[in-house]
């Protein structure tokens, strides 16, 4: 026979215990890096009412940088369930946190799930050279130097096309950059650059 005035967890039943009357499949939402402007993927949260009795939902909230949307309504049935489909949408660059608040008439209103995330600048290419000039030393005329080389990186957050390569005046280059998909932070591509006096 249960004690209903014992406080063990083991043998108390879950109506007397506040925190089992709303149940939450996550209390922790985490969205990682989300670009600036863009809505990320949603997120769900299915809140089920563990009670005999109808739930009556006050309100549901996210603070500022998320947004929610639902399907639970103003009242959720005895032993029924609803889905809150979170996403996060950064205004600024930075990290956020905040949370999803859920009023109702539960002893244990309000519930609230954390909310995490990230906001990075707008997906971009960025080249990198490894060196900005190239000196050469006095060459007889009708000769080619040596080869100094140049790497190019992206170091961006996209990938990157490169198009073409020139070199002007008495110079000429080869390389095995044109026409390839650099993507980012990935080992860079060279190009060799020829004095030809």
């Amino acid at each position: 026979m249960l004690n209903f005035f014992k406080t063990d967890d083991t043998t108390r039943p879950w109506y007397l215990d506040p925190t089992k009357l709303v149940l939450l499949s996550s209390t922790n939402l985490a969205f990682g890096d989300q670009v600036v402007g863009v809505a990320s993927i949603p997120q769900n949260v299915q809140v089920t009412n563990n009670q005999a009795l109808p739930l009556n939902i006050t309100s549901i909230s996210t603070t500022a940088g998320f947004a929610q949307t639902d399907t639970c309504g103003s009242v959720v049935i005895a032993g029924g369930s609803c889905t809150v489909s979170v996403t996060f949408d950064p205004a600024t660059t930075g990290a956020y946190t905040g949370s999803l608040t859920i009023a109702d008439d539960a002893a244990s209103s309000p519930q609230v799930v954390t909310l995490s995330g990230t906001g990075i600048a707008s997906a971009a290419p960025v080249v990198s050279l490894s060196s900005a000039s190239l000196s050469f030393t006095a060459q007889v005329i009708g000769t080619s130097s040596a080869a100094q080389v140049v790497t190019l990186t992206n170091t961006g957050t996209a990938d990157l096309v490169v198009s073409g390569i020139s070199a002007s005046g008495d110079f000429a280059e080869s390389d095995n950059c044109v026409g390839q998909n650099l993507q980012p932070w990935r080992p860079a591509r060279s190009t060799s650059l020829l004095c030809l006096p």
